[in-house]
């Protein structure tokens, strides 16, 4: 009944999810494992309709129950997003950490890349750096990487420390492949040279050429 239940909640509907679910619970049979994994797929489909109120409760209800299942661990993540809905970012950042302590290694530079945006609003710069640190040193999920690199150097920046964001800006500049991205890390490699008063040395970093190769044409239709 479970694989029911989801496949009713991937198609949108929601009403009958959320009953297969709760049948699925609720059977004679039902093992703990059944029960966490229902719970959790109801908390999603409450979530999915933006009933924020009833999903916490079934998430809560989930992590307090079957603290231990796998379900309970990755719905410290969905419990982070609806803190974020309700503008409890304290929750929210709690619950982050938790699904990090959890859940490493999964998600680790898409959580820590939200967990030092969250840090940086409060003010806390140096937790805020660990976090955009781990984010960019994660599993390869180059997008977030990058990003996490980029939100690092800039914290460097801010507090002086320019030789750092250069290090980075660097780094990036060797790795990537991406056409758009040398030339930002050109850009930014430039102005910092600049700011330190090494124009000459910055001078051929802006002048290097932006290699774009062409996309194929495509043919007219007939």
């Amino acid at each position: 009944m479970l694989a029911e239940a989801d496949r009713t909640l991937s198609f949108g509907d929601y009403a009958e999810a959320a009953s297969l679910y709760r049948q699925a619970s609720l059977g004679p049979s039902a093992s703990d494992t059944i029960k966490a994994a229902s719970l959790y797929g109801l908390g999603l489909t409450y979530y999915k309709q933006n009933d924020l109120f009833q999903a916490k409760k079934a998430f809560d209800e989930l992590t307090s129950q079957y603290p231990d299942s796998l379900p309970a661990k990755r719905a410290n993540f969905v419990l982070a997003q609806i803190s974020l809905d309700q503008e409890l970012e304290e929750d929210a950042l709690d619950y982050f950490k938790t699904y990090l302590d959890l859940r490493s290694g999964i998600l680790d530079a898409d959580v820590n890349l939200r967990v030092g945006d969250l840090l940086i609003d409060q003010g806390q710069t140096e937790e805020a750096q660990e976090a955009y640190r781990k984010a960019y040193l994660a599993p390869p999920q180059l997008s977030n990487n990058i990003n996490a690199a980029l939100k690092l150097s800039a914290t460097y920046q801010s507090q002086g420390q320019s030789d750092l964001a250069l290090g980075i800006y660097k780094e990036i500049l060797h790795n990537t492949e991406s056409d758009y991205t040398k030339s930002s890390m050109n850009l930014l490699i430039g102005r910092i040279l600049v700011n330190q008063g090494n124009s000459d040395e910055a001078l051929p970093i802006f002048r290097t050429p932006l290699k774009i190769t062409p996309k194929p044409m495509m043919p007219t239709p007939p």
